[in-house]
């Protein structure tokens, strides 16, 4: 289970500390990537386990912690933590096969854990305004050549001088810088805009008209590498919510019986066809979705049942319990052939079957008799246990 949005740390070194906690499910060690970021000279470098650091607490939710083998990192240096997975899904489900609750689980949370790393990707990314749909190119890297925007197009104008001397850095607007030097780029990852700065400590603003995109740069070079993520958050958080909410009710159950109380038969049966009265509860756990009205059982729309059931019936010959769609008029499930032989006997004929889709359904319990008994039903127990008497019963779960 994914319990928080989050899925970096960042810790300011102190030339001191070399553990540093991750309090976030990983499922792998390798899923965890370590990085330092000196802040004097602006490079990133990316650690190698068991080289330079170990990691526990794999599989854990709590998180783990990752220990530095080297000397711990100085007031100057940032370590950052990043959980990020394969794009991969390895489980293969198979039709009518068992469904492990924590092989799905696993499953959902590894794709929480992929939405989580482009959310974070998206987070540093510039990104056009709510309102604009169009896709823009970004233009072709070019030497020599600064980044200019004429109010329809991003374009390459030539330097007028054989290097540039400006800065350049991104972040969300606040965190601009207040004194900038003639030339400095400032790119605001918070509303899509570009700051240039035209005299010493002013900016002029223009819109770069760029979809979500992640810009890292060689300040010397003005190298710009972009990467285009455009996903559709919203459908994929809908399916892990509907997958976590059938994960949650299976299990859940619902038995109902035909029943009377101690010492009374069960009573007559006609020759065919005989619903059960199946009116009694008799156990129930969890969120099923299942109501009943009269002897009808309907089955909610989406979810997957288990039904077994059963029928006693006493001196009807042969008899055999079926379980009736009466929505579409077909029978789902059949008992096996019983014979009571012609003499006073209780006899049950069981069935058990998957129901892929309850579908708003509606279902009957019954019993196709060869004769018309008076106590065909059953016959109550020959002693007096002060139990009630149970005749036919279904249990539908949500698996």
């Amino acid at each position: 289970m994914i319990e928080t949005t989050l899925n970096k740390t960042v810790f300011v070194g102190d030339s001191v500390v070399v553990e540093f906690n991750f309090p976030y499910l990983f499922l792998k060690s390798s899923d965890l990537k370590v990085y330092i970021f000196d802040t004097i000279n602006g490079t990133t470098t990316l650690l190698s386990e068991i080289i330079d650091y170990t990691v526990i607490g794999t599989g854990d939710s709590s998180g783990g912690k990752v220990t530095l083998t080297g000397a711990a990192p100085a007031a100057d240096k940032q370590i950052i933590i990043i959980r990020t997975v394969e794009e991969k899904q390895g489980s293969d489900y198979i039709d009518t096969d068992n469904l492990k609750a924590e092989t799905l689980e696993s499953n959902l949370d590894n794709l929480t854990m992929m939405i989580q790393q482009l959310q974070e990707q998206v987070n540093r990314s510039l990104v056009k305004p709510v309102n604009v749909s169009s896709v823009t190119e970004f233009p072709r890297l070019e030497s020599g050549r600064y980044l200019t925007n004429d109010g329809t197009d991003l374009n390459w104008g030539l330097l007028t001088s054989t290097s540039y001397l400006g800065k350049m850095a991104w972040g969300i607007l606040a965190d601009r810088p207040a004194a900038p030097a003639v030339g400095d780029l400032y790119f605001e990852t918070d509303t899509a805009m570009v700051s240039f700065c035209t005299a010493p400590g002013v900016y002029e603003r223009t819109k770069v008209d760029e979809s979500l995109m992640t810009v890292t740069s060689d300040l010397a070079a003005l190298d710009i590498e972009v990467t285009l993520l455009q996903v559709d958050m919203t459908t994929a958080q809908g399916q892990i919510a509907a997958l976590q909410g059938r994960l949650a009710n299976m299990g859940a159950y619902v038995t109902y019986a035909e029943t009377a109380a101690t010492g009374v038969a069960g009573g007559s049966v006609a020759i065919g066809v005989n619903t059960r009265t199946i009116t009694t509860k008799i156990g129930e756990d969890g969120t099923h979705g299942v109501t009943i009205t009269g002897n009808k059982i309907r089955l909610a729309n989406g979810v997957r049942y288990r039904v077994s059931g059963y029928g006693v019936c006493n001196n009807v010959e042969s008899h055999r319990t079926r379980l009736r769609n009466i929505t579409t008029t077909t029978t789902v499930a059949l008992g096996s052939t019983m014979d009571t032989g012609g003499v006073a006997l209780n006899q049950d004929s069981q069935f058990t079957v998957i129901i892929p889709n309850g579908a708003n359904h509606q279902f009957e319990l019954q019993s196709i008799t060869e004769i018309a008994k008076a106590n065909g039903r059953g016959l109550p127990s020959t002693f007096a246990d002060l139990e009630i008497e149970i005749y036919a019963s279904v249990t539908i779960e949500v698996i």
